[in-house]
């Protein structure tokens, strides 16, 4: 079974100064019903070497904790830099990158990109729909009716080298493609459908392998 590292939210107990890892265990299932066995990724420890150790063939930027660049928080900077670092490592050895929510924002922030706070996205649900390219997606993936959402920042600028395979009603992007550097980027949260969506693994097997 191929090794996908995976990020991590970063929590402060209350009352102590201890920063625990967490990722939500649905996420393993997830992923092991495509094939693969995910391996959260230590925030101290190499970049190079767990993905040389583990001999990861792809990595999940997960969800939680805002960015750095829309909140003042200690956790938020040390999370962007351990992100950073992994990210920087995916590319180098051309392995796909699967964003989520917190994870798509990232990656759009770090090529130029900008987001703005929003109060219509965050607890609530609306329609997808396919966006201006699914090339090699099915368009049938990108079609929902009442699509949970969580976020609270959506994208508003996009450099040119993303394509934009879906949109939530208002017209915001909900799912890009960055073909160059092999990333897929979903604002929401496939890992918290019970049962799986159909169509959330479908979308993430096509993309892994087109581009693992």
């Amino acid at each position: 079974m191929k090794r996908m590292l995976a990020s991590q939210r970063l929590l402060r107990l209350p009352g102590t100064s201890e920063v625990h890892q967490a990722l939500d265990t649905r996420w393993a299932a997830f992923f092991h019903a495509l094939g693969w066995c995910l391996v959260p990724a230590q925030m101290d420890a190499s970049a190079s070497a767990q993905f040389e150790g583990l001999e990861a063939r792809a990595l999940l930027l997960s969800g939680g904790n805002d960015l750095a660049s829309v909140s003042d928080s200690a956790l938020s900077r040390q999370r962007d830099h351990a992100d950073r670092q992994l990210l920087a490592q995916a590319e180098a050895r051309q392995r796909p990158v699967i964003g989520i929510c917190r994870g798509m924002q990232f990656h759009v922030v770090e090529s130029g990109g900008q987001l703005v706070r929003t109060t219509r996205h965050g607890g609530t649900r609306h329609e997808l729909a396919p966006g201006d390219a699914t090339d090699p997606f099915n368009p049938g993936d990108f079609v929902r009716q009442d699509l949970a959402s969580y976020h609270h920042w959506q994208v508003t600028h996009l450099a040119d080298h993303y394509d934009i395979l879906a949109r939530a009603d208002d017209g915001s992007p909900e799912a890009v493609i960055d073909k160059q550097s092999r990333f897929l980027g979903i604002m929401w949260h496939p890992e918290r459908a019970d049962p799986f969506d159909a169509r959330d693994l479908s979308l993430v097997r096509t993309f892994l392998e087109h581009y693992s």
